[in-house]
């Protein structure tokens, strides 16, 4: 079942958003992400994924995501995690 994550990055610039993507993404696409969207929406980055599964998710934000974070934007930056909701969606449609 896919597993969504929507992010609001309330702390990061779009420019901080594209270092940090830059970064994560550096070893090319990450195992089980189906679909990654984002953009600058008044003030803030909205982020929304698709993932094969929570699991998979969590392997990539544990590793690389958090890694490309403390990199471009350092520790201080660990001590506000971003809002946002993560579910496993019962009902998605596709082209």
């Amino acid at each position: 079942m896919t597993y969504v994550v929507v992010t609001t990055l309330e702390q990061a610039s779009w420019d901080q958003y594209q270092q940090v993507s830059q970064h994560a993404m550096a070893e090319g696409h990450p195992a089980g992400l189906q679909v990654h969207t984002a953009a600058p929406v008044e003030g803030v980055v909205q982020i929304v994924d698709l993932w094969d599964s929570e699991e998979e998710y969590l392997r990539f934000r544990d590793g690389a995501l958090m890694g490309a974070v403390r990199d471009v934007m350092g520790e201080q930056a660990m001590q506000s995690p971003p809002s946002g909701w993560r579910f496993e969606a019962k009902d998605l449609v596709t082209r």
